[in-house]
């Protein structure tokens, strides 16, 4: 009698492991994903290479350095931030060429 209860414990203890086996297979999977959304999402955020895209927005330049649309004014207004006006439009373009030089020339002022 014993045993035939040892040989259902062990079936059950086998069906468990196997349930357990799929679950571990399933939340590997569900890391992966999300650990590829992670990865697409930090890409999206962080500055492209220069030779990506060149000329940003005032918001792109905004959210890639880390300032207010404000700080952004006063630093084009008063500390020579390398900006260009486009010609008969009231929109103002950056190239990112451009601020990379700024950063590294004024590191020390932390004018940026």
């Amino acid at each position: 009698m014993k045993s035939k209860e040892l040989k259902q414990l062990f079936s059950r203890q086998r069906k468990l492991m196997k349930a357990a086996l799929v679950i571990n297979e399933k939340l590997s999977e569900v890391q992966q994903e999300i650990n590829t959304l992670m990865l697409r999402q930090i890409s999206s955020t962080t500055p492209k290479a220069s030779s990506d895209k060149d000329l940003m927005t005032e918001k792109e330049v905004c959210d890639w350095i880390g300032k207010s649309k404000a700080t952004l004014y006063r630093m084009r207004t008063y500390h020579k931030f390398p900006h260009s006006k486009i010609p008969g439009q009231k929109a103002i373009i950056y190239s990112r060429k451009d601020i990379e030089a700024y950063i590294k020339a004024n590191q020390t002022n932390k004018l940026y």
